[in-house]
């Protein structure tokens, strides 16, 4: 098993000998921007960029005979060949590779037309393919209608249209289908909700409204929905709620109000809800309360206020809370404290205050805290040290000075800190050498020298300045 990793500006150099080395064909985990955490030895991660003509002939005989079952491509730019040639041949190669069962393949600065994308339709035998923002124009949709083998498509943001999904309808094995972003209307959720045996459906920002949403009450087996995005309303929140297999739903950004919020609330199997921009206000957050089988909610700018915020306080499975941005103030942090088992929180401009950072330092189980742009102060710095589980902080915007950063530096297992916009001085920096896990620090717009931030560059991987 071999790994390589590369950056972009070494590839053109590089991944030619690469391709000319005969072990290629049988190594395990290609990486070329240090990804991680991809071990599994059926997969191979390509990421491609800047290559040059002479070194392509080498990709498309490595496809046509690799011995792989999951395939994620990453094209991002290739100024020395003609795309359009490149899409065309790779695709060509991997379509004479029936090895494959997975394909992701992901181009989203330069996409892949759909006249190349038809060559896919030679693999037959294909399970899952995720060809998600490609900007692949219409034309050449039929190609899918020959996938029948897959159980899981992703073809959001391409511009299918109500025409393009009418091909869907033959895919009737798929269990998984993600088409937002299509401009599909109402009259392309006619094809859609044909594909009974869907469980999971992402169908956002699609603009089918409160009668589309009419349609989905033939597919009672879903179990997951996203419908963000799509001009609801009441009436639309009635027809989901009819889905009553549902245990994980995005409504998000629908206009729904409090009372769409009483519909939704008499869903039975919900463990998880997006529910953000509905103007829900806490009249909505009240019917909310019943779902007590849920362990994540985001509710984001829904003007909750602490009378909201003490609705929820009896949602004691949440494991993930997003709250952010709902005028909650110091009284409203106080009605979570109750919520114990979080272990994500997001609780941004909300006005806390030193107050309202010292009523989280209960949460003891918390390992993600976003706490930006609350005014906190160094001296609610202070009461987050006692978050000792915590692996990522967003603390920006807050007014933490030199002896806030120092109560930081206090959450040894950090690996993620944002501590950006806030009123550092030179010599700060280097209280961040006591975090030794920590491999990723957001910290522009202080007021640190040019010469500590290099310094800090030496210990800490990703630094963004």
């Amino acid at each position: 098993d071999r790994t390589f990793e590369l950056i972009p500006s070494e590839v053109t150099r590089k991944l030619g000998s690469y391709l000319n080395n005969p072990s290629l064909r049988a190594m395990r985990q290609v990486s070329v921007a240090a990804y991680k955490d991809f071990n599994d030895l059926w997969e191979r991660w390509i990421k491609l960029d800047g290559l040059t003509e002479a070194q392509t002939n080498h990709f498309y005989a490595c496809y046509q005979t690799l011995d792989a079952r999951s395939l994620t491509i990453t094209i991002r730019s290739m100024p020395n060949i003609r795309q359009t040639d490149f899409f065309k041949e790779l695709i060509q190669s991997l379509s004479e590779n029936d090895r494959i069962r997975e394909i992701k393949l992901t181009a989203r600065m330069v996409g892949v037309a759909w006249e190349n994308v038809v060559h896919l339709a030679k693999l037959t035998n294909l399970h899952s393919l995720n060809i998600e923002s490609n900007y692949a124009w219409p034309g050449g949709e039929a190609c899918l209608a020959e996938l029948t083998s897959l159980t899981l498509l992703n073809i959001g943001s391409n511009k299918l249209g109500p025409q393009g999904a009418a091909y869907l309808t033959k895919l009737t094995n798929l269990t998984s289908l993600n088409i937002h972003n299509n401009q599909l209307g109402q009259e392309g959720m006619v094809h859609v909700v044909q594909l009974t045996n869907l469980t999971s459906l992402g169908i956002g920002m699609n603009e089918i409204g409160a009668g589309g949403a009419a349609t989905l009450t033939k597919m009672a087996n879903l179990t997951s929905l996203g419908i963000d995005n799509n001009k609801l309303g009441q009436e639309g929140a009635v027809h989901v709620a009819q889905l009553t297999k549902l245990n994980s739903v995005n409504i998000a950004e629908n206009n729904l109000w409090p009372k769409a919020a009483a519909c939704l609330a008499t869903l039975p199997n919900l463990t998880s809800m997006n529910i953000g921009w509905n103007n829900l206000r806490a009249e909505g957050a009240a019917h909310l309360k019943g779902l007590t089988n849920l362990t994540s909610l985001d509710i984001r700018e829904n003007k909750l206020k602490p009378d909201g915020a003490a609705h929820l306080k009896e949602l004691t499975n949440l494991a993930l809370l997003a709250i952010e941005n709902n005028r909650l103030g110091p009284s409203g942090a106080a009605h979570l404290t109750e919520l114990m088992n979080l272990t994500s929180l997001d609780i941004g401009w909300n006005n806390l205050g030193s107050t309202g950072a010292s009523y989280l330092e209960i949460l003891t189980n918390l390992t993600s805290l976003d706490i930006s742009n609350n005014e906190i102060k160094s001296n609610g710095a202070a009461h987050l040290k006692k978050l000792t589980k915590i692996i990522s902080l967003y603390i920006g915007g807050n007014g933490l000075k030199s002896e806030g950063v120092a109560q930081v530096v206090e959450l040894k297992n950090l690996t993620s800190l944002d501590i950006r916009d806030n009123k550092l001085k030179p010599g700060d920096a280097a209280h961040f050498t006591k975090l030794t896990k920590l491999d990723s620090l957001e910290i522009r717009d202080n007021k640190l020298s040019v010469t500590e931030v290099s310094k800090l560059r030496l210990t800490i991987s990703k630094l963004s300045t």
